[in-house]
């Protein structure tokens, strides 16, 4: 168990991972919607402290060697963990949500066209970096120079 105290498997905790879809729907189909910004952010923090409540155990219990994360193959070895892999998606998934909303935010501001954003923040949900870099493609193609407060 990845979290001292609570009756679920590594397996069980992935599958509750899902839990963040609502939050990516609200940021491509209601993005203005009073409430959107305010569940997107409680959802990414809940995912950090989900994160935080993971990796822990494995800090404290000696199960990762920082050492060996600056190499690939430590890297490798570190993932071939269950619990790692938990931990490693909940750092993915909090963080790529978290761009997503800023994304959506910073094209609010910028007055740049939601539908121009929605491709980004979809790359983003699928492939992470990849959709940060298309968001800023749009950013400097649409010529917005509208000063961000």
């Amino acid at each position: 168990m990845p979290i001292p105290y609570l009756p679920f498997t590594d397996a069980e905790l992935f599958n509750g991972v899902n839990l963040v879809l609502p939050a990516w729907g609200l940021l491509l189909v209601a993005p203005r919607w009073r409430y959107t910004q305010h569940f997107v952010t409680a959802t990414a923090l809940a995912f950090a402290a989900f994160y935080i409540a993971t990796i822990i155990p494995q800090l404290t219990s000696g199960g990762l060697d920082f050492g060996e994360l600056f190499s690939y193959d430590g890297v490798v070895k570190a993932f071939s963990t269950k619990s790692v892999v938990l931990s490693a998606w909940l750092h993915y998934v909090a963080l790529d949500l978290w761009t997503g909303n800023w994304e959506v935010v910073d094209a609010q501001k910028r007055g740049i066209s939601h539908l121009c954003v929605v491709p980004c923040v979809a790359l983003t949900f699928l492939f992470g970096p990849t959709g940060l870099l298309a968001y800023f493609l749009v950013r400097y193609s649409t010529g917005s120079k509208r000063k961000v407060q």
